[in-house]
């Protein structure tokens, strides 16, 4: 069972601010899950390390951090293709009844930053064990852009469940199609889902009515993406249209980063949660 924004709040005593005031909750529920924005500093490594008990982070940044900077209202740069570890602005302490999962914002996705989230002793990338205590990290690396990020804008989110939760078999997820109609064609009309593993399959719609099938990423451009902020990036600035070959196909070039829409649609109903994955 994946907590509901509603169940969230409840337990937000468990959600211990580290840097930033208790305000720093508010306005950070999404309906299943709750944004999670960085703290005011921010350091860069020379490697990406996994911590552990041995080798906790707190230790690990003292090795291997280069610099460190503040992250200040205005905003921090990001350098393209370096890592950085930031410290966000909260701590857990969780019951052993529950464990936290987590996953980029739509708006880091976009800008292609790639991030993932360490707690202070490891075990592994965007996930917490069971009861866990103690402050949360995350691993930042712009892969396209330099990259503007600010205190205030969440870089992930976070989700918490149960360490009883079990993931919807094929067949629930078929019961749940036939009901509410979880994938639909481009006019919302329920279509055949795709099922396997426990998962619903999309396709790419690489024609998409035979005009722009998607966007490709600039090599070097000159200014930096503002991650999280709106209308203050001109996207003709980092990206280009890309439509199909006359056969219909895309061609997709190495270290290039592309944003593609999907074929169908997707209908998530309220009583089930959903994530994306590669």
């Amino acid at each position: 069972m994946v907590l509901s924004h509603q169940s969230l709040k409840k337990i937000t005593n468990g959600i211990k601010p580290m840097i930033v005031s208790q305000k720093s909750l508010e306005g950070r529920f999404q309906s299943a899950g709750l944004d999670i924005c960085s703290g005011d500093r921010c350091f860069r490594v020379s490697v990406s390390a996994m911590p552990d008990k041995q080798n906790p982070m707190s230790s690990l940044l003292k090795r291997f951090a280069l610099y460190d900077f503040e992250i200040k209202k205005d905003g921090a740069l990001l350098e393209n293709r370096m890592t950085y570890i930031i410290p966000l602005s909260v701590n857990l302490s969780l019951s052993d009844r529950f464990y936290s999962v987590f996953s980029p914002k739509s708006t880091t996705g976009r800008n292609d930053v790639f991030g993932r989230v360490l707690t202070e002793w490891g075990g592994g990338f965007d996930s917490t064990g069971g009861g866990y205590e103690g402050p949360l990290y995350l691993e930042a690396t712009p892969l396209s852009f330099h990259s503007m990020i600010f205190p205030d804008d969440p870089l992930t989110q976070m989700r918490v469940a149960s360490v009883n939760s079990i993931p919807l078999t094929n067949e629930e997820l078929a019961v749940l199609h036939s009901e509410y109609g979880l994938v639909r064609d481009q006019n919302g009309n329920p279509m055949e889902a795709v099922i396997h593993d426990g998962a619903l399959y999309l396709h790419l719609n690489l024609w998409n009515n035979g005009m722009n099938a998607g966007y490709e990423s600039l090599k070097n451009p000159e200014g930096c993406v503002h991650v999280g902020k709106k209308q203050v990036d001109v996207k003709e600035e980092f990206f280009r249209q890309i439509k199909p070959t006359p056969h219909g196909d895309l061609i997709l070039h190495p270290d290039h980063f592309y944003l593609l829409h999907t074929f169908e649609r997707v209908v998530i109903p309220p009583c089930v949660c959903a994530t994306m994955q590669e």
